[in-house]
């Protein structure tokens, strides 16, 4: 009779080796791969979008910092909020649609509806730095490795296409007074940690 130790072979040992290297590969990789999009991401949109200011990982108001916006960009055509969804794989879902899906493989999971969390960012930014809620548009960006729906909702893109939804906007929704107000608040939020106190009025 076989004893424990006669069950472990070499072939075994080598893939117990294999299956713990692709799980912490996987485990490191899913990460990281969020980070270099996002940077990837603050990259284009300031080679494309010079005359915009652009702010990277946004603490939301009134989330004692456990939210946060991956990209504000500021520009006079609008405060675009924009936020990055790591998903590989085909995926489902509409505009009315409280959960989306994502399928890889035989793998399926549910997520929250990026579309709505993202409109919800835009009004605790617009409300803290009292703005028009019509003035803050929300972007969802896939990772290129994810297949849309054949309908894809207006605000939901997947790569950098977004940039030029940015750059071919022609609605001036914000003045030059209320540009230079909004972005003092996101510096001011990035260089002091703390959001400045709200004014009744950009000014």
């Amino acid at each position: 009779m076989d004893t424990p130790a006669d069950l472990v072979t070499p072939m075994s040992v080598s893939i117990f080796l294999c299956l713990a290297f692709a799980v912490s590969a996987w485990w490191f990789w899913w990460p990281a791969a969020g980070r270099i999009e996002r940077w990837r991401i603050s990259g284009a949109l300031r080679g494309d979008l010079p005359e915009a200011v652009v702010f990277d990982d946004v603490p939301l108001p009134g989330t004692q910092d456990t939210r946060s916006v991956d990209h504000v960009v500021v520009h006079k055509t609008g405060v675009y909020v924009v936020q990055t969804v790591t998903m590989h794989g085909q995926i489902y879902g509409g505009e009315r649609q409280a959960f989306w899906g994502v399928r890889r493989r035989s793998v399926r999971r549910r997520f929250a509806n990026p579309l709505w969390d993202c409109r919800d960012d835009c009004r605790l930014l617009a409300d803290r730095i009292d703005i028009s809620l019509a003035a803050v548009i929300p972007i969802v960006v896939f990772l290129p490795g994810a297949r849309m729906p054949p309908r894809v909702p207006e605000g939901i893109f997947r790569g950098l296409g977004f940039i030029d939804r940015i750059a071919s906007d022609t609605s001036m929704r914000l003045s030059a007074d209320e540009v230079s107000a909004v972005t003092r608040a996101l510096t001011a939020r990035a260089l002091s940690g703390v959001w400045p106190e709200r004014r009744s009025r950009l000014e």
